[in-house]
């Protein structure tokens, strides 16, 4: 996450927090069948390792995140 600027290290901290945010969490782990955590690690990783990525903000990734779930998609930074 060195290669990040401030901004996107910013993004990152708001979309972790937002994804972990009681309401948020409890949807993900609806939709999955199981508790999220691990899933949130995935998206945080895909997050940190592309820097435009990086720079979206918290709400635009939660509804990519709840559609990813929605649609069973793999988490997979080629996609």
């Amino acid at each position: 996450m060195s290669n990040l600027t401030t901004q996107q290290q910013h993004n990152l901290e708001s979309v972790n927090s937002a994804l972990k945010s009681p309401d948020v969490y409890s949807k993900i782990q609806e939709m999955l069948g199981r508790k999220p955590d691990s899933y949130i690690t995935s998206v945080m990783q895909v997050l940190s390792s592309n820097s435009m990525l990086a720079g979206v903000n918290a709400d635009a990734m939660t509804g990519a995140v709840f559609t990813a779930c929605a649609m069973n998609l793999p988490l997979n930074n080629n996609l």
